[in-house]
Protein backbone atom coordinates (compact mmCIF):
# COMPACT_ATOMS: atom_id res chain seq x y z
CA UNK A 1 0.00 0.00 0.00
CA UNK A 2 1.64 3.16 -1.11
CA UNK A 3 0.68 5.06 2.44
CA UNK A 4 2.46 2.17 4.25
CA UNK A 5 5.39 1.63 2.32
CA UNK A 6 5.65 5.45 2.43
CA UNK A 7 5.53 6.13 6.34
CA UNK A 8 8.24 3.12 6.47
CA UNK A 9 10.78 4.52 4.51
CA UNK A 10 10.21 8.14 6.13
CA UNK A 11 10.15 6.62 9.58
CA UNK A 12 13.95 5.32 8.11
CA UNK A 13 15.33 7.60 6.64
CA UNK A 14 14.41 10.22 9.75
CA UNK A 15 16.17 7.71 11.62
CA UNK A 16 19.25 8.22 9.73
CA UNK A 17 19.06 11.93 9.55
CA UNK A 18 17.45 13.44 12.76
CA UNK A 19 17.83 16.64 12.01
CA UNK A 20 14.92 16.23 9.12
CA UNK A 21 11.70 18.07 10.04
CA UNK A 22 8.74 15.53 11.23
CA UNK A 23 5.90 18.04 10.29
CA UNK A 24 6.84 18.71 6.09
CA UNK A 25 4.11 18.09 3.79
CA UNK A 26 4.83 15.80 0.87
CA UNK A 27 3.04 14.19 -2.27
CA UNK A 28 0.35 12.19 -1.14
CA UNK A 29 -1.19 8.77 -2.13
CA UNK A 30 -4.49 8.29 -3.16
CA UNK A 31 -7.49 7.46 -0.87
CA UNK A 32 -7.08 4.29 -2.29
CA UNK A 33 -3.86 3.97 -1.63
CA UNK A 34 -2.55 4.45 -5.17
CA UNK A 35 -0.22 7.15 -6.45
CA UNK A 36 -1.47 10.68 -7.93
CA UNK A 37 -3.00 11.13 -9.84
CA UNK A 38 -5.94 10.08 -8.13
CA UNK A 39 -9.69 8.66 -9.67
CA UNK A 40 -12.89 9.15 -7.83
CA UNK A 41 -15.79 6.94 -8.59
CA UNK A 42 -17.26 10.20 -10.45
CA UNK A 43 -14.18 10.34 -12.93
CA UNK A 44 -12.75 13.64 -11.07
CA UNK A 45 -9.67 14.38 -9.17
CA UNK A 46 -8.77 13.98 -5.65
CA UNK A 47 -7.63 17.22 -3.97
CA UNK A 48 -4.82 17.19 -1.34
CA UNK A 49 -5.71 19.06 1.90
CA UNK A 50 -3.58 17.57 4.25
CA UNK A 51 -0.32 15.56 3.58
CA UNK A 52 1.55 16.07 6.74
CA UNK A 53 3.90 13.62 9.10
CA UNK A 54 4.00 13.98 12.69
CA UNK A 55 6.02 12.43 15.31
CA UNK A 56 3.45 12.28 18.13
CA UNK A 57 -0.17 12.20 19.56
CA UNK A 58 -2.61 14.05 20.04
CA UNK A 59 -2.64 15.31 16.71
CA UNK A 60 -4.76 18.44 16.09
CA UNK A 61 -4.56 19.53 12.56
CA UNK A 62 -7.21 22.37 10.92
CA UNK A 63 -8.17 21.72 7.50
CA UNK A 64 -10.39 23.35 5.48
CA UNK A 65 -12.95 22.11 2.45
CA UNK A 66 -13.35 24.47 -0.96
CA UNK A 67 -16.98 24.29 -0.87
CA UNK A 68 -20.02 22.42 0.69
CA UNK A 69 -20.86 18.86 -1.04
CA UNK A 70 -17.24 17.57 -0.93
CA UNK A 71 -16.68 14.11 0.10
CA UNK A 72 -13.15 14.12 2.59
CA UNK A 73 -11.32 11.35 3.24
CA UNK A 74 -9.14 11.70 6.11
CA UNK A 75 -6.91 8.81 6.70
CA UNK A 76 -4.63 8.52 9.94
CA UNK A 77 -1.52 5.75 9.85
CA UNK A 78 0.70 4.54 12.80
CA UNK A 79 4.10 2.76 11.18
CA UNK A 80 3.75 0.40 14.07
CA UNK A 81 1.39 -2.31 13.31
CA UNK A 82 0.36 -2.57 17.21
CA UNK A 83 -0.54 1.53 16.35
CA UNK A 84 -4.48 2.14 16.94
CA UNK A 85 -5.58 5.49 16.24
CA UNK A 86 -8.98 6.72 17.10
CA UNK A 87 -9.84 9.78 14.76
CA UNK A 88 -12.77 12.59 15.69
CA UNK A 89 -13.12 15.15 12.71
CA UNK A 90 -15.37 18.33 13.89
CA UNK A 91 -16.81 21.04 12.04
CA UNK A 92 -15.85 24.42 13.85
CA UNK A 93 -18.24 26.14 12.79
CA UNK A 94 -21.22 24.09 14.63
CA UNK A 95 -18.83 22.54 16.97
CA UNK A 96 -20.60 19.24 15.36
CA UNK A 97 -18.54 16.07 15.15
CA UNK A 98 -18.98 14.86 11.62
CA UNK A 99 -16.48 12.12 11.38
CA UNK A 100 -15.54 9.19 13.84
CA UNK A 101 -13.78 6.19 14.39
CA UNK A 102 -13.20 5.13 18.16
CA UNK A 103 -12.44 2.02 17.88
CA UNK A 104 -10.01 1.21 15.27
CA UNK A 105 -8.91 -2.35 14.58
CA UNK A 106 -5.53 -1.69 12.74
CA UNK A 107 -2.58 1.04 12.22
CA UNK A 108 -4.38 3.14 10.07
CA UNK A 109 -7.68 4.72 10.30
CA UNK A 110 -10.09 6.37 7.46
CA UNK A 111 -13.05 8.11 7.91
CA UNK A 112 -15.19 9.89 5.36
CA UNK A 113 -17.81 12.73 5.42
CA UNK A 114 -19.43 14.91 2.80
CA UNK A 115 -18.41 19.02 4.05
CA UNK A 116 -22.02 21.22 4.56
CA UNK A 117 -19.36 24.23 4.53
CA UNK A 118 -15.88 25.52 3.27
CA UNK A 119 -15.52 26.37 6.96
CA UNK A 120 -12.54 25.32 9.60
CA UNK A 121 -12.77 21.58 10.13
CA UNK A 122 -10.23 19.85 12.86
CA UNK A 123 -9.03 16.32 12.66
CA UNK A 124 -8.06 15.28 16.17
CA UNK A 125 -6.10 11.91 16.91
CA UNK A 126 -5.01 9.98 19.87
CA UNK A 127 -2.81 7.07 20.18
CA UNK A 128 -4.77 3.99 22.38
CA UNK A 129 -2.44 1.06 21.25
CA UNK A 130 1.83 0.78 20.43
CA UNK A 131 3.08 4.43 20.10
CA UNK A 132 4.26 4.71 16.60
CA UNK A 133 7.88 6.99 15.62
CA UNK A 134 5.50 8.61 12.85
CA UNK A 135 2.08 9.72 11.93
CA UNK A 136 1.06 10.39 8.59
CA UNK A 137 -2.51 12.43 8.12
CA UNK A 138 -3.67 12.66 4.59
CA UNK A 139 -7.16 14.78 4.30
CA UNK A 140 -8.20 14.88 0.20
CA UNK A 141 -11.62 16.13 -1.23
CA UNK A 142 -13.88 14.85 -4.74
Amino acid sequence: MCRKSRVASVAMALFVAASLPLTVGTAGCCPDGSFPPCTPQDGGTAVVLVDELFNDTPINRNFNPSAAGMLITATVQGDVTGSRIPVTITDLGTGNVVAAQLLPTTNTTTVTFTSTSNGAHLLHATQTGMGSTAYAVLITEQ
